[in-house]
């Protein structure tokens, strides 16, 4: 008997499964065969779910032998981007981020993997006006994803959180343009008119979908998908787009 907890879930989980065996008592089995079990079940529902077995937390309750296994939610799930024009400290001087070349240019020695684009289904994004944050940070008045993360006072912050605590950061209108964002092979951080900003993380779904082998098409419909599952706050169409991009990219492999 298997049914999913659609309440409350625990902070970092997607969703929670929940697999009952009414003809076993927890009590009768050892040690080893606990282990065991949940074992088993990991591994099975990794490969259901097309998840690493590190995404998933299974544990036992008493009685009968109730299975609980919570899926865990990646690192980083919302696109976050720049619009155009926005410009980028490279080794090979400041470059306007939709210019940025992956086989000329470099940030602080890291390779560029790619370089993406999306039209995300965001109502708003924050603009941080010129000396916000610090004298000459930003250097001049930059717009930014509202998810993405910005050192302030030697601490990472959303651009969102920012605008509750600094004058000069607000919301905008987004009027739908094409967003973009750089991919190393690690998360790291870049120089944008001053202010440390996050790249994107290689396991945002939106890099992974833009790495994959897809035509540019099919890319295309994965991150429109993803763009509405996001806005709609959609937790199973989430879960159902990573399967289908992680199971992608095992197929292509």
């Amino acid at each position: 008997m298997t049914s999913i907890d659609k309440g409350y879930l625990p902070i970092n989980t997607l969703y929670k499964i929940q697999v009952t065996i009414p003809s076993k008592d927890l009590t009768d089995l050892s040690e080893e065969e606990r282990n065991s079990l949940i074992s088993d079940i990991k591994s099975m529902y990794a490969t259901i779910l097309y998840v690493s077995e590190d995404e998933l937390m299974v544990d036992l309750e008493q009685g009968s032998v109730i299975i609980n296994i919570n899926v865990v939610e990646p690192p980083v799930v919302a696109p976050i981007c720049f619009p155009a024009g926005t410009p980028v400290n490279t080794d090979q001087g400041i470059i306007c981020i939709e210019k940025l070349n992956p086989s000329k240019h470099t940030v602080d020695g890291k390779e560029i993997i790619a370089i993406t684009q999306s039209r995300p289904i965001f109502e708003e994004i924050v603009s941080i006006k010129k000396n916000a944050l610090s004298n000459n940070v930003p250097s001049q008045t930059t717009e930014i994803s509202k998810e993405h993360m910005v050192c302030y006072k030697n601490i990472m912050t959303k651009a969102c959180e920012l605008v509750k605590i600094c004058d000069g950061v607000d919301f905008i209108p987004y009027n739908g343009e094409i967003l973009y964002n750089v991919l190393l092979k690690e998360h790291s951080l870049m120089m944008i008119n001053n202010m440390k900003c996050e790249t994107l993380h290689p396991e945002n779904i939106m890099a992974k979908i833009y790495t994959s082998k897809c035509d540019k098409s099919d890319k295309q419909l994965l991150l429109k998908q993803l763009s509405k599952i996001i806005k709609n706050e959609d937790i199973y169409g989430y879960i159902k787009l990573h399967g289908s991009v992680k199971y992608l990219q095992c197929s292509m492999k």
